[in-house]
């Protein structure tokens, strides 16, 4: 399966990590990754690349999706021939559904919203703004995949589609952080 993740940027932070997991263990069962970074790469970016995925940086400001770069994008898009378009968070949200039109790809598209919404958190106007158009779109994508219970059922009573709904919680490597009674 060709898998396109559509993300912002790629700094460290909780849904990157969770994105950077998620792609070493879909290179590592054979599928496909790409990830179209709407800003400048990041330390993450490194991480993806070794596990075997495509990264493209598209040097956009950060949050702005200039007109001028979406056909840039959109080429992007139709290069990578994704089986799925799975954005990250609201902005990487808004811009794998713009993208997917101005694409004219048919590939299903899947959000993924990584925080809840009480308290409401602090957000910039952008945020704020990218937040109500998720809202307002959410009946244009496949499912939205939340990562709890909670955050789920705050979306949606802000709007967002529960026929839409699929919650995968965040996992901890238990390998990794397992007990190791040898180390105590």
């Amino acid at each position: 399966m060709r898998i396109l993740h559509v993300i912002d940027g790629i700094d460290v932070g909780g849904a990157e990590l969770v994105l950077a997991q998620l792609i070493e263990h879909l290179q590592r069962d054979g599928h496909h990754n790409t990830v179209l970074v709407l800003t400048h790469g990041g330390p993450i970016g490194d991480r993806m690349r070794t596990a075997g995925a495509a990264v493209v940086e598209m040097g956009s400001p950060r949050g702005r999706l200039p007109v001028s770069a979406v056909g840039r994008m959109a080429a992007q898009v139709r290069e990578a021939d994704p089986d799925l378009i799975q954005g990250w968070m609201y902005h990487g949200n808004l811009a794998a559904l713009i993208l997917r039109v101005a694409s004219r790809v048919r590939s299903p598209l899947v959000w993924s919203v990584h925080n809840t919404l009480e308290p409401f958190p602090e957000m910039g106007a952008l945020t704020r703004g990218a937040l109500v158009a998720n809202r307002l779109f959410a009946g244009a994508v496949a499912g939205i995949v939340y990562v709890s219970e909670a955050a789920a059922r705050q979306h949606e009573r802000r709007g967002f589609r529960p026929d839409r709904t699929r919650v995968i919680p965040n996992g901890t490597d238990c390998q990794l952080f397992g007990p190791r009674p040898e180390e105590r």
